[in-house]
């Protein structure tokens, strides 16, 4: 896989074929290494999660926590916040764990049978150097009511103790990647003040048309945004499935950092503080 992302100017080269290297980008890396100097604890100082996705090899393989987990130290891993998706189609296409597939889970699981989510939380994971990464679907058995309720009541600790949170905002269910951003329809038009020295770019921006929908049946009612920057600051809260989920509350609040993967943006999150490429941004609304 040969993906090229751009974010508000950010451009992040991600290249996964088993074994190829892959680059991070420098904004994500910065603030973390930034996040690392705050006066941050761990939700518990000595709990690692009962399972983790060790990505390190040519093959991914699931790990128990006696693996990871030493005396000396907590490992490192990513934990992955998404959407599964609501159809039948989401659902098959989500690789789980259960009781029968554990054996096989632990001795490797092929990278192209993972939906695009998780294999673009893979990829992430590989690019911040961290050996382990945390999903649901694959850390928790899916049928085995009493390791579900074990874990559940220990998710602020594995959200709370994980390095990074990857979020995918930007996805609708786990067969949606986060890394390439969505199109959007939207015009830039330049402009220049008359009333002080500086100019610039206005950006049109059709707000809730899809790819698909015949233009002329809405063009009556049609909302424009004037954003003299586009940079969509907050276009993960906004039209995103994710931030409604019950569970991302839980996740958001319990992370120590996250990056947050948008529509059109990137945004780092921390308890300090929240960065976001090119943040500033000004807008109205008007209605034709």
């Amino acid at each position: 896989m040969d993906t090229i992302a751009s974010f508000s100017g950010l451009h992040l080269r991600v290249v996964f074929d088993d074994n190829l290297p892959i680059e991070v980008p420098r904004p994500a890396r910065g603030q973390i290494a930034e996040c690392e100097k705050h006066d941050q604890q761990l939700a518990d100082g000595f709990f690692c999660p009962e399972r983790l996705l060790d990505v390190q090899g040519t093959e991914l393989r699931l790990v128990a926590r006696e693996e990871a987990f030493t005396a000396a130290q907590i490992p490192k891993y990513a934990a992955l916040s998404y959407c599964w998706g609501s159809t039948d189609d989401d659902a098959r296409a989500q690789i789980t764990l259960t009781q029968g597939s554990l054996a096989q889970h632990r001795l490797g699981i092929r990278f192209k049978r993972l939906p695009l989510s998780v294999q673009d939380a893979v990829a992430m994971t590989r690019a911040l150097s961290l050996r382990y990464l945390w999903v649901d679907a694959l850390c928790i058995s899916q049928d085995d009511p009493a390791d579900w309720d074990l874990q559940c009541v220990d998710m602020h600790k594995i959200y709370g103790n994980s390095f990074v949170t990857l979020c995918a905002a930007s996805s609708q269910s786990c067969r949606q990647g986060f890394l390439q951003p969505k199109p959007e329809h939207r015009i830039l038009m330049p402009y220049r003040s008359s009333f002080a020295p500086f100019s610039g770019q206005y950006c049109l921006r059709l707000r809730g048309v899809e790819a698909d929908i015949d233009y002329a049946s809405v063009v009556t009612s049609l909302r424009i945004a004037f954003v003299a920057r586009d940079t969509r600051h907050e276009d993960f809260k906004t039209d995103s499935r994710w931030a409604r989920r019950g569970w991302v509350f839980q996740e958001r609040a319990s992370s120590l950092r996250s990056i947050v993967f948008g529509k059109q943006n990137l945004h780092f999150v921390c308890s300090k503080t929240t960065k976001t490429m090119n943040a500033s941004y000004s807008s109205y609304e008007a209605e034709i």
